[in-house]
């Protein structure tokens, strides 16, 4: 016998870019159906030894935004940072390419 309970659930049905506060472009596959969300997530998590003891800090960015954040970061560093690519379906790392400003 099967047995059924009606449950809640939680589903991500948006996401809100904590920047700009707008909503976060839906991704679409190549038929028109939804497939997700385009956004960035930006994590931090501080260890005991920092002046940020055990603090997290977490933001979601919409891709306008993650384009203006990351532009800052890489003026900042001058060529210096570098950003990995990888395979979305395989998992397999495509390498790192070298900023440039």
């Amino acid at each position: 016998m099967k047995i059924t309970k009606k449950i809640e659930i939680d589903k991500v049905v948006g996401f809100i870019c904590d920047a700009c506060g707008l909503t976060c472009a839906k991704a679409k596959d190549e038929n028109g159906n939804d497939e997700g969300y385009e956004y960035a997530t930006i994590k931090a998590t501080w260890g005991y030894f920092s002046n940020k003891d055990q603090q997290r800090h977490r933001c979601d960015l919409c891709e306008d935004c993650y384009d203006r954040v990351r532009g800052f970061i890489e003026g900042e560093l001058k060529g210096r940072i570098r950003i990995g690519h990888y395979d979305m379906l395989t998992g397999e790392d495509l390498g790192e390419e070298e900023c440039q400003s």
